[in-house]
């Protein structure tokens, strides 16, 4: 006749338990694949493009609205020579050559958009492109 004794053990346990670890990454992953793409989306709607091509690494962006306002990322600019000093100044602290996105909207007036051009020119900026929307299908 076998007899068992055991030692009646605490309820403790040395695995870890990573079931709410893993909980807490898949929600940290759906808020990233959400918030990610809001983050990259111009705060103008851009005009179509059928040639596009992608910006430079960390460029310089000046947003142009439909009712002509002029903002470098959060700084809105009152005028366009306060543009100019701001560029000038971001250019002249560079090391290498300081790209720029302009971001006009679609409806903007084209003569703000070609004195922005010109107030970045003067500036002393080289490499200045137009952000747009590639043109899906077609």
């Amino acid at each position: 006749m076998a007899m068992r004794t055991s030692v009646k053990r605490s309820g403790l346990s040395a695995d870890i338990n990573v079931t709410p670890m893993a909980d807490i990454m898949i929600v940290l992953l759906i808020i990233f694949m959400i918030a990610v793409p809001a983050m990259r989306t111009p705060p103008v709607p851009l005009p179509d493009a059928r040639n596009a091509r992608a910006h430079p690494e960390d460029p310089l962006v000046v947003v142009v609205t439909a009712t002509g306002g002029v903002s470098v990322g959060t700084d809105a600019m009152p005028n366009l020579d306060a543009l100019d000093a701001y560029v000038r100044a971001r250019v002249d602290t560079s090391r290498g050559p300081v790209p720029i996105v302009v971001q006009a909207d679609r409806d903007a007036d084209y003569a703000t958009v070609a004195r922005v051009l010109e107030a970045c020119r003067r500036a002393g900026v080289a490499e200045i492109g137009l952000a747009t929307r590639p043109r899906v299908g077609g």
